[in-house]
């Protein structure tokens, strides 16, 4: 059952398959798989940057959200009979496309002070650079030390998710191409603002 799982995930990014035919586990065995990978690979990401303990609430809003979309979706559509399938695919994709993502990840997150000194500098300097190709503050070797392959390589893995996510959601709900994109976003949108009301409250109480 697992390894069927891996497979239909790979074909599901592959855009060959979709999410019917992710394998159904009626013991609910793939189900704890597959939010437990969601929880972990999330964690992991967010982990960089946020603390153990909110990078964790984090990953189980996240991992939740994703769920509770996908049964709105559904019923929506009279469709419930698909949730299973529907959920764990878009849990197993994005889980795989974000441990993919550590790796870039791991090489942008200490060049972000750097990074947020540019900012700052294109703000203040209305993107104007002197003679020698530095921006107010920083030398281009500084500038250079920003990893545009491993940033590039983030936005791609993204939007790959979002292209998988409609691609799954179509499938799922048997919507039109624009109307599956417009409800991949919103999947998107909606995990962002749960992740980022939770996180906020819990730094006000750990503060």
């Amino acid at each position: 059952m697992f390894n069927q799982a891996f497979h239909a995930t790979l074909q599901i990014l592959l855009f060959r398959k979709g999410p019917e035919d992710f394998p159904y586990s009626a013991d609910g065995r793939l189900n704890m798989a597959c939010t437990a990978l969601g929880i972990v690979a999330t964690a992991l990401m967010l982990g960089m940057l946020d603390p153990p303990l909110v990078a964790l609430a984090n990953a189980l809003v996240a991992t939740a959200t994703v769920g509770f979309y996908a049964r709105f979706l559904l019923r929506l559509r009279r469709l419930e009979a698909r949730y299973q399938q529907t959920r764990n695919a878009l849990l197993a994709v994005g889980s795989t496309l974000m441990l993919l993502m550590l790796i870039p990840a791991a090489n942008v997150v200490p060049a972000l002070p750097v990074m947020e000194k540019i900012s700052q500098a294109l703000a203040t300097s209305n993107g104007v650079v002197d003679a020698n190709g530095a921006l107010p503050g920083l030398t281009p070797e500084q500038i250079a030390q920003v990893p545009r392959f491993h940033i590039l390589a983030i936005y791609l893995l993204g939007l790959w998710f979002a292209a998988s996510a409609a691609h799954i959601l179509r499938g799922a709900t048997g919507v039109p191409r624009i109307a599956a994109a417009l409800m991949a976003i919103l999947l998107i949108s909606n995990v962002q603002v749960a992740m980022l009301i939770v996180g906020s409250l819990l730094l006000l109480i750990i503060g």
